[in-house]
């Protein structure tokens, strides 16, 4: 379990940091420490939940609520914002209804800074960088996978700005159709992961097993450090990176003034 320890954790530093340094204009409210983490933004025009300001909580329980107390109640009608499930769970009633009305769209953090074992079939997968003839000819075979296997990934809107790994059905020949495949953008010297996805048609395989082993190590030899997100209710996916070796650090829930859609119903 990470430890958590507000602005220097693995997963202020990796996640949310980066895009705090392109956003510091829209910056409203920031505390942080080596004990908690609090930042509200102003949120871009094109914000899916329709609020006005969006915020991250992350850090010691106690430590963390003394500063939610600090937010101007002015925002806290048009505000969603996520935390550490350790945080949610030790406020009383009356403040966790300040800051959500809502709850929900858990999600969990992992990271690897350190190779993972090697496992059968991860010398078959291919590295198709973003913006090459390569990845031109595979676009549409890459989206077609993620459309049928994993519909909801932000790599779905996102596929043309990712280097992509992936493996054919029958684990070699290039002109073979795509079965399992994982995009990855690099920010801020990180790397993070998005959108693995396997045809349901080829599952059981061990292909997912494959990509992940062969992206984690292939940026780890880059020097690279790396990290990425998961539902909550995704424990397919819990359990193939935790028997991968991958680090699991914060779980998250984000409060809101809105109902969240259920995605989970998506789950394939």
């Amino acid at each position: 379990m990470e430890l958590l320890a507000g602005m220097r954790s693995p997963f202020w530093q990796f996640e949310i940091q980066p895009e705090l340094n392109d956003a510091q204009d829209r910056i409203i409210f920031s505390y942080g420490d080596e004990h908690c983490a609090v930042t509200i933004l102003e949120t871009r025009e094109s914000n899916e939940s329709g609020t006005k300001y969006e915020g991250t909580a992350f850090g010691q329980p106690q430590q963390v609520i003394e500063q939610l107390k600090q937010i101007p109640e002015q925002f806290l009608g048009d505000l969603e914002l996520m935390m550490n499930r350790d945080v949610y769970e030790a406020m009383d009633d009356e403040l966790r209804a300040k800051f959500g009305t809502h709850w929900g769209h858990e999600w969990e953090f992992f990271f690897a800074t350190e190779p993972i074992p090697s496992v059968k079939g991860d010398d078959a997968v291919r590295v198709i960088k973003s913006g090459t003839e390569e990845y031109l000819h595979e676009r549409e075979a890459i989206l077609a996978v993620l459309k049928k296997a994993n519909p909801i990934s932000e790599a779905v809107q996102n596929v043309d700005k990712l280097d992509w790994f992936v493996i054919p059905a029958d684990g070699g020949a290039q002109d073979s159709k795509l079965a399992c495949v994982m995009g990855a953008h690099e920010n801020d010297g990180k790397m993070h992961f998005a959108g693995l996805a396997t045809d349901q048609d080829y599952r059981g395989r061990g292909l997912a097993s494959a990509v992940m082993v062969a992206t984690v190590n292939y940026w780890l030899e880059q020097g690279k450090v790396i990290h990425f997100g998961m539902w909550g209710w995704n424990h397919q996916a819990r359990k193939l990176y935790l028997r991968l070796g991958l680090t699991r650090g914060a779980r998250l829930i984000i409060g809101g003034p809105r109902p969240f859609k259920d995605y989970s119903s998506l789950a394939v």
